[in-house]
């Protein structure tokens, strides 16, 4: 499996790996995988938000969260727990920042070349 169908499998069948389908478990299966391969892409999705909103060392997880809820960044909420519209937007978003990130032409996994 690679980071593209991690995103796939995160973005339509998230129940099927981890139960209930929430924001906090898509990032808890993100960060199992991610931890499991040879490269991490953990630094690269937390560089991305801090160039997008200068959000210094708060973690991506809860500033993507922000983003998809409208919430103001530097006041970024826990991940859960959230309404069932709430864990939608954020795994939709979470699924965008994903393939922003991904090179799908990519060797490796579809790592971003370093």
């Amino acid at each position: 499996m690679d980071w593209l169908e991690l995103t796939q499998i995160i973005e339509h069948h998230l129940g099927m790996y981890v139960g209930r389908a929430t924001y906090e478990r898509a990032v808890a299966l993100l960060r199992g995988f991610d931890l499991a391969q040879g490269t991490s892409l953990w630094p690269e999705l937390q560089k991305r938000v801090e160039a997008r909103h200068q959000t210094g060392s708060r973690g991506w997880p809860q500033v993507l969260l922000a983003e998809a809820l409208g919430a103001d960044v530097r006041d970024a909420p826990d991940l859960g727990p959230l309404t069932r519209e709430q864990n939608k937007a954020a795994i939709a978003c979470l699924c965008r920042e994903l393939r922003s990130c991904l090179d799908p032409d990519a060797r490796h996994g579809g790592m971003p070349e370093a």
